[in-house]
Formats: C-alpha cells, structure tokens, sequence
C-alpha cells in the first residue's frame, strides 16, 4: 500500500469483495480487511482482524455501502486489480441503488465480475472511471449464458475506452457481436454457429484494425485446424502450448501479417504483427 497524506490518495494492488446472501467481505491485497454479516436479528456484525466484533442495528449489506461509501468520499483510493463476486445466493436488488452510495467514479485499472446468476453487470461498471479502468473480466461461476446478457456493457464509455476484454467465460457470442469487441487491443470470446465465411470476414477485419494486437477464440460448434485451408506458412519453433504451432497468414496489400496458433480442436489465438 502506498498513502499520501497531502491529498488521501491510497493505493492498493488488489481489492477484494464478495457477496453473499449473509455476508460481505472485503480483502486488501489478499488480507482480509472487514467481514459484515447478517446477525439472528437482521442487524449487522462487524468483524475487523485483531478488533472486537462490533454490533450495528441496521442491515449487513446496508451497513456494508455506507461504510464504504463514507471511506471513499474522504479517501482516493485506487487500485490495480478490483475483483466483485456475487456468489449465487447473494441479494441482487441492491445494484440500483449502487450510484446513490458512490456518487464519484472509482479507479481501478483491472475489474473483475464473477456472477452465478442473470446479473446486471452494467450497474457495476458504470462506477468504475472510463479511460482509467483498461481490463474488462466478467465470469460464470457455473456455466455461459445467452448472448444478450452483456448488450447494456457495450453501451458504457467503460467499455467503448477499455483496452482489454474477457467475458469467454460469461457469454456465448453470435458472430456478429464481435463487433463491440473489435475497438480492445485483446479479447477472449466463445463464439456460436461459426463458420469458414465467417471466419474469413473476421480476418480481414482484425488484419485491417490498427490498434488490434492478439485475440483467443473458442468457437464449440467449429474445427480450428480448417483455418489452415488459408494457406498458412507453419513457423519455426514452438507455440505456446507444448505441441502447438504457429502459422502465418500474410497478404499482398498489407504490410501486417496475423500468426495463428491452434491451442485445441476448436480453440485458437490470433496476433497481429508487423510482415
């Protein structure tokens, strides 16, 4: 942790909170800070490391915002990595209230979701600070869902100004979706109902995007090594993986050439490098 008392600035590496229907935890980088958890009574105990547990008459979750609300309104914190899990019983409701606790934007660089069930993940991101706030997660604790959970995220400045995006984890994407994702420098995606057409038009888009570098794709329904009917130059060397290759893909009117490598039988990278 690094403080500077001229301005409370307070920065930390990792922030850590997670609901649940009972409880919320919060852990600075890796520590457990604060525990609020739901007495017999519906008021609230606080569990603080080496203190004594303190009672409070009002809610867990309510006790929770406020308390955290009141800390960054007088404390700039910061952080590289913030990480939210709502764990499958936590109470939802309380996501439209989220902008009436945090009136100001937070800074983190790298936000993690992780959900277990239908989540606005929007309410969320809207808190974080746009252009500050670079890597997108969002993940499933149990399975992927419909393509459309995610059509409010890419609405968001958050998302329009991030630079990195995985959700391969949360959502099965049409094909035509990939456009909100062809503005990053990387993303993950699963894809469905892939096809070579398809496949063929997202080359030429990625191939073609100046600020793309690298992107993994998990297409279930399609054979990646059919990629290799591009007429694809193998390189030397070793992938990644321990058995996989790299292969070139290179054009004439371009000085850009993509290196694909087979990281399964229906998963593959792509980089985009200089010829």
């Amino acid at each position: 942790m690094k403080q500077i008392i001229g301005n409370q600035m307070v920065m930390y590496h990792k922030i850590s909170v997670s609901l649940s229907a009972n409880t919320l935890s919060v852990k600075l980088n890796d520590k457990k800070c604060v525990e609020y958890q739901k007495d017999t009574d519906n008021s609230c105990v606080i569990r603080r490391p080496g203190k004594p547990d303190q009672k409070e008459k009002s809610g867990f979750l309510e006790t929770a915002l406020q308390d955290m609300s009141f800390s960054l309104r007088f404390l700039n914190i910061r952080t590289q990595h913030l990480t939210i899990d709502l764990e499958n019983d936590a109470p939802l409701g309380f996501l439209n209230t989220l902008a009436e606790y945090f009136p100001n934007r937070f800074l983190a660089v790298r936000i993690a979701i992780l959900i277990s069930k239908k989540t606005d993940c929007s309410k969320i991101l809207e808190l974080m600070e746009p252009g500050y706030l670079k890597e997108i997660f969002i993940g499933h604790h149990t399975k992927r869902c419909v393509s459309n959970w995610a059509d409010s995220i890419y609405e968001l400045e958050q998302w329009k100004q991030a630079t990195h995006a995985d959700l391969s984890d949360f959502i099965k994407l049409d094909c035509d979706q990939l456009k909100h994702y062809y503005h990053l420098k990387h993303f993950e995606v699963e894809l469905k109902d892939f096809s070579m057409e398809q496949a063929g038009v997202m080359r030429n888009t990625l191939l073609s995007l100046p600020q793309f570098e690298t992107c993994k794709i998990y297409a279930p329904g399609f054979s990646a090594p059919r990629l290799k009917t591009w007429v694809l130059k193998e390189l030397s060397g070793a992938g990644t993986g321990t058995e996989s290759k790299i292969y070139r893909y290179a054009r004439g009117d371009t000085d850009k050439v993509l290196d694909i490598e087979f990281l399964g039988q229906h998963f593959f990278s792509i980089c985009r490098k200089d010829g």
